[in-house]
Parts: structure tokens; sequence; C-alpha cells
């Protein structure tokens, strides 16, 4: 399965199906950039910590940069429950 992993402006990265778009909002003294997706879209997970793209994916995606997103083709296989023992 075809996903993009995100790296978010506040460090934490997303899985999506859909690459997301960036994003200028505005608070009360700042500009902030971050990414989101479009209403309505699959999210498959949201504000994975660094340590768990390390667990899932190894050190060098967890070295993405803010605001970019990168393809990853994830591959798993489905235990069944027996086999997990």
């Amino acid at each position: 399965m075809e996903l993009f992993l995100t790296r978010q402006s506040n460090g934490l990265f997303m899985l999506t199906v859909f690459k997301p778009t960036k994003y200028y909002l505005y608070n009360d003294t700042n500009l902030i950039q971050d990414v989101y997706i479009q209403p309505g879209e699959p999210v498959g997970i949201r504000n994975l910590c660094r340590r768990g793209i390390i667990g899932l994916f190894g050190k060098q995606l967890a070295l993405l940069k803010r605001l970019n997103s990168i393809k990853i083709d994830l591959v798993g296989t489905i235990l069944e429950q027996g086999e997990n023992e």
C-alpha cells in the first residue's frame, strides 16, 4: 500500500493516503505554516512521534524535515492468531 509519510510543523509525523497540502495559518502574532489533508480524505495515523517512526521504518525516515512528505510502500503480512504466539 502506497502512503505518504509527512512531518508536521510540530515535529510529529502522519501517514496519509493522499499527499497533504501546505497551508498558512495566522494566530494572534505569528504566521504558521502546517500540512493538512482535505476534509473527507482518509488519514492513516496522525501525531506519530520520532521514536514511533524509527520503530516502524528505521532511522532514515525519521530524518525527514518538517513540512516535507515522502511516498512509502507499506508492505506487511497478516498474521493469524496462532502464528503470533
